[in-house]
């Protein structure tokens, strides 16, 4: 089953045009698709109620129960930002997520895990997932893969330290309606990064960084294991990391969090 929704948000742009599957294989495969068939609108999104090949960073897979969780993609055109500030892109998703959740939570049990999970209490409930398409020095496209663990209180074996908005509320949701709620938060960072600069955002997002100024352990580069004092990230999104009094940047894929 497919649906497409018109206009029934009350944002510019994200969630204008809005497919609502009941299956796919993957959200961002089937954004992909629609990439190489059209030109989607700005800010088109696709949410389905099952994927069977959901997949977070590093090709890691994504479980969720059908029904019960957001399996969501929203495809981007984010020309304006240069490839080496990318990770601009990715603070902006990961503080709208953060403020999705700030409406059922306080705000001080929200955080984002570097480099793009969100963790409620210090339990995970959202992955992100961002595929960019590169034309010459800019982001020409960009898919956002979003899961979040809604009504789903039952996790594999395999899926440690998990929770839902559901265990945390201890209610179910709407999740269509819960996804428009987060379209209005998409836009509106998105819109911040586009208008206001970098500079507030990059500060919004490691004031609420998961152990920001606390010490925390890390494999680093799958060799040995640290412990280091976590001083936020520099302007290509590297973890910032203080050890022996010196610190030190680290980009994606040197580090495995112990912690």
């Amino acid at each position: 089953m497919q649906i497409i929704l018109n206009n029934i948000v009350n944002n510019s742009f994200v969630g204008k045009v809005f497919y609502i599957l009941s299956y796919t294989d993957s959200t961002n495969e089937y954004a992909k698709k629609l990439l190489s068939k059209t030109k989607p609108v700005d800010g088109t999104a696709i949410l389905s109620f099952e994927q069977q090949k959901g997949k977070g960073q590093y090709g890691r897979k994504w479980f969720g129960n059908k029904g019960e969780n957001i399996y969501l993609s929203v495809i981007f055109y984010p020309d304006f930002i240069p490839v080496d500030s990318g990770f601009d892109l990715s603070r902006s998703i990961a503080l709208a997520v953060a403020d999705f959740f700030a409406i059922f939570l306080k705000k001080e049990v929200i955080q984002i895990k570097w480099p793009n999970d969100i963790y409620v209490n210090n339990k995970k409930i959202c992955g992100i997932l961002i595929e960019n398409n590169l034309e010459n020095n800019n982001l020409k496209s960009s898919i956002v893969g979003i899961g979040i663990n809604v009504n789903q209180t039952v996790f594999p074996e395999e899926v440690l330290n998990a929770t839902s908005l559901s265990a945390e509320l201890n209610q179910e949701f709407d999740i269509v309606e819960l996804a428009r709620k987060l379209f209005i938060h998409l836009e509106e960072r998105h819109l911040q990064l586009k208008t206001q600069g970098v500079t507030l955002l990059r500060d919004n997002f490691d004031n609420q960084l998961y152990g920001f100024k606390e010490k925390k352990r890390f494999l680093q580069d799958n060799e040995f294991e640290i412990l280091a004092e976590i001083c936020g990230t520099n302007e290509w999104g590297h973890l910032l990391l203080k050890k022996d009094g010196v610190t030190s940047s680290y980009e994606l894929g040197r580090l495995k969090w112990l912690d």
